[in-house]
């Protein structure tokens, strides 16, 4: 049996509310734009997600196959799937473009 040690930090907010935050998996928001700018969507991700697990998110919220969609950083580098988010510095408050892919005949 094994034991992982997690970091908690406890940060005391405004009328002695406590605040826990995991910072082993911190969750954040992040802003999903589409090519003109405009927020899309925004979802919740945590710190130790990849690039697929975000693809799989924002499939299933839109009901779009992951082949039909290419995501950027704000560099703009395209996101591959088995990398983490935190090699691309996305973090909260980041902003991710989705770039949807025409359908041929």
């Amino acid at each position: 049996m094994s034991c992982e040690k997690t970091i908690v930090r406890v940060e005391a907010a405004v009328d002695y509310d406590v605040v826990v935050i995991d910072e082993a998996q911190q969750t954040f928001t992040i802003d999903i734009h589409d090519s003109c700018g405009h927020r899309w969507r925004r979802v919740s991700v945590k710190s130790d997600m990849t690039a697929h697990d975000l693809y799989t998110i924002i499939s299933k919220k839109s009901r779009l196959p992951m082949d039909q969609f290419v995501l950027f950083n704000a560099d703009p580098q395209r996101l591959e799937h088995s990398k983490r988010l935190s090699e691309y510095d996305i973090g909260p408050g980041s902003v991710v473009q989705i770039i949807f892919k025409l359908r041929g005949d």
